[in-house]
């Protein structure tokens, strides 16, 4: 059976400098969810910590004045760990989205102009996910059953070793062991070992596939 979910109880906080940008995504989207908007980090942090339990995604520019979006999600995954987040940019910053797949725990990166529908979709899968994530965790606090737990302890399974990062890629692996050096591509160690997040890498995909996109444009 197909699921409905309630997008009104996903609120969005959006953080962007531009005001011209904030009301657009607000227009845009606030008949579907409800949307938080701040026009720095420092007021973005503010309904954060205001509306912390309501807030399922949180969506920044990277260029602003002072905290950049990169610092701000950093700062923001203490205090709201669980939050999804994606960075936008009207700049070809692959770089800077690299680094924060790994420090930010960045989902996603949407590249200016958006693209409505695209946008729609990523946000709305994200809203999905949160929902899915926290009632599993509300599953957790009410004590899981031993087979429950052996299942979800399965389910989050996702490290990924050299060899399968390779294989998943379709590329030699010392290619990845090169890409990891010059690190290009987010891993850490167990031991010394190079692990990799699926989670992770497939956000790191995501975004190189959208910085090509606005390089093509």
């Amino acid at each position: 059976m197909e699921r409905h979910y309630d997008y009104q109880k996903c609120a969005i906080l959006y953080v962007d400098d531009e005001e011209q940008s904030l009301k657009y995504f607000t227009r845009a989207f606030r008949d579907k969810f409800r949307i938080l908007s701040a026009v720095n980090a420092a007021e973005g942090y503010r309904l954060l910590k205001q509306h912390r339990d309501e807030i399922a995604l949180l969506m920044i520019d990277q260029r602003m004045p002072g905290e950049k979006g990169v610092e701000f999600l950093q700062r923001s995954r203490r205090l709201h760990p669980n939050a999804i987040r994606i960075l936008t940019t009207a700049y070809s910053d692959f770089d800077v989205v690299i680094a924060a797949i790994n420090s930010a725990g960045i989902s996603n990166y949407v590249p200016k102009p958006w693209d409505i529908p695209e946008l729609e979709t990523i946000l709305t899968s994200a809203c999905e996910f949160f929902t899915a994530q926290r009632e599993r965790d509300l599953l957790v606090k009410e004590k899981l059953s031993p087979q429950q737990k052996v299942s979800q302890e399965d389910e989050s399974g996702d490290l990924l070793t050299i060899d399968q990062v390779a294989d998943y890629l379709s590329v030699n692996k010392f290619t990845v062991y090169r890409l990891v050096v010059q690190k290009k591509i987010p891993a850490f160690k167990v031991g010394n070992q190079w692990r990799f997040k699926q989670t992770i890498i497939d956000a790191w995909l995501m975004a190189k596939s959208n910085m090509r996109k606005t390089k093509s444009r």
